[in-house]
């Protein structure tokens, strides 16, 4: 080929590569959140202790959209902060994976809705209030919108902040490894991403009136099934966390609490492929002090630490 139409199509492919390049969205890695109430948010912003309060600032490393109880609570991404006076166990998790990976950008996509259960409300064969569909949908939404931002959406993580209406109903309680399973599963094909990490939080209601959960212990032992057969799932004991009045929705500093422990398992699972061993933690329980029964927890559940 004569020396100058080589030349020439050389820098017509540099220009090409150029373009390719510039074109080229970056990346921000997506986490689903979804739950009932204590994934909505009921914990007050107000009430967050003097020496916490840095964790419900808002955070520029963290995109969000969100649905809340049936209806879109924000009018287009923004960075995240408190839902008006109330604050979510998003804060907290946010706060965990800005701090640790100061390079990443992320969005959290929201959707919540109190007073519901797994058994039917979020079944993904759609019962009762079809909840999973409408998460598949405002994904699909959503994600379409992140790209029309000009990002890559990279989906990493599900999680799963739910269960006080489904340990308070026998059937539902005996079925939710099953539903949790489903659940996981329909999240992973939803995505794209057959190994998203998901981790479930293990909520501990008592409530004020005798009985009101009796089936606790059996939803308890559903999630611990599920993570324990799932390499790319865990979950988050919540039994010491502190509550509201109520006994139910945890409060300020148990919210963020639970955060924290929801960014630390997601960490854990490794879900950036960094090939860092995953280390031991030091409060296992979640109790806010590292002690002996932490340990004991551990070598229960996955023996010495290497």
């Amino acid at each position: 080929m004569n020396v100058k139409y080589q030349t020439f199509f050389a820098a017509i492919a540099l220009a090409i590569g150029g373009v390719a390049q510039a074109d080229e969205k970056p990346e921000i890695d997506v986490l689903i959140l979804a739950g009932q109430s204590n994934m909505v948010g009921g914990a007050k912003v107000i009430d967050t202790p003097a020496h916490l309060q840095e964790y419900v600032l808002e955070n520029p490393a963290i995109l969000q959209r969100s649905w809340i109880n049936g209806e879109d609570w924000d009018d287009d991404w923004h960075n995240l902060e408190p839902r008006g006076q109330w604050l979510g166990p998003e804060m907290m998790l946010g706060h965990v994976l800005s701090d640790a990976l100061p390079g990443r950008q992320f969005a959290f996509m929201k959707v919540a809705y109190n007073g519901t259960n797994l058994g039917c409300s979020w079944d993904p064969d759609g019962c009762g209030q079809n909840l999973y569909q409408q998460m598949c949908e405002l994904v699909d939404l959503w994600e379409e919108q992140l790209e029309d931002m000009g990002w890559d959406p990279n989906f990493v993580g599900f999680i799963w902040v739910q269960g006080e209406g489904d340990c308070s109903a026998e059937w539902a309680a005996k079925r939710y490894d099953e539903n949790l399973e489903q659940l996981f599963s329909g999240v992973r094909f939803q995505t794209g991403n057959a190994s998203l990490a998901c981790v479930a939080a293990k909520v501990n209601p008592i409530g004020k009136s005798e009985g009101s959960y009796l089936y606790k212990d059996i939803y308890h032992a559903a999630v611990d099934s599920v993570v324990a057969a799932d390499g790319n799932a865990a979950a988050v004991n919540c039994k010491t966390v502190a509550l509201r009045d109520d006994l139910v929705h945890f409060s300020s500093e148990g919210m963020l609490e639970v955060g924290a422990a929801l960014g630390d398992a997601f960490l854990a699972l490794d879900p950036f492929d960094t090939g860092t061993e995953t280390p031991c933690r030091s409060d296992i329980n979640n109790n806010g002090q590292v002690e002996i029964m932490d340990l004991l927890v551990l070598l229960g559940d996955i023996g010495p630490c290497p």
